[in-house]
Order: C-alpha cells, then structure tokens, then sequence
C-alpha cells in the first residue's frame, strides 16, 4: 500500500515516473551512470538544467503568450513537477493559457 505525503513540500509523484527514474537512476539514458554522479559541467546535466531553466524563465514572464510556451513544454516534456504551476494556469482568464495549461494537465496524466 502506498504512503501518501500530504504535507507541504514535495508531493506523491505519479508511479510512471517513478518507474523512469528507476530505471534512471543508475544508468541515465544509456551513459552508464547516475545524473547525480555526473559533472555539473556534463553536456547531460548541462541540458537538463537548460530546460530547467528555460521553463523556469516563461514561468515567470506577465506574457500570456510565453506562459503558454512554459504550459506546451511542460506537457510535451512530461516535466511532472510544475503540476501546481498547471493548476494555476488552468484557472487564468487568458483562453489560450487556459486552454494550453489543460492540454499540458492531460499529457502529464497519460505519462
């Protein structure tokens, strides 16, 4: 049986991804070792923490538009962790942010 966290903080991540990071964890994507064990300077790492960043970056802007970019790569990339961000979105008056935070809201439950 699962243990559900309803605390603040970090949240029950669905079991699809866990499985992806599982299978991650000691080889990511075929390098032969952990993400975590790799150099901060890597061209792995240095590309996970672009995309981080570069959604991080639409995030925060007041354009709608460029929101709407952040909601689309959230949900083409099945980045789980902006769920909370999606939620928001979903509730925006904007129909495009609105209705792009949704379409993102469903790839991330197919994952």
């Amino acid at each position: 049986m699962a243990v559900h966290n309803f605390n603040a903080g970090p949240a029950m991540l669905p079991p699809p991804v866990l499985e992806q990071v599982k299978g991650e964890l000691l080889d990511y994507q075929g390098r032969g070792m952990s993400i975590m064990e790799m150099s901060h300077r890597s061209k792995e790492y240095e590309g996970v923490n672009s995309q981080a960043e570069a959604v991080e970056s639409l995030l925060a802007s007041e354009d709608p538009w460029l929101r709407s970019c952040a909601a689309y790569a959230i949900g083409t990339l099945r980045l789980q962790g902006y769920s909370a961000q999606l939620s928001q979105m979903a509730a925006d008056s904007d129909p495009l942010l609105r209705e792009t935070a949704l379409q993102a809201q469903s790839r991330l439950r197919e994952a």
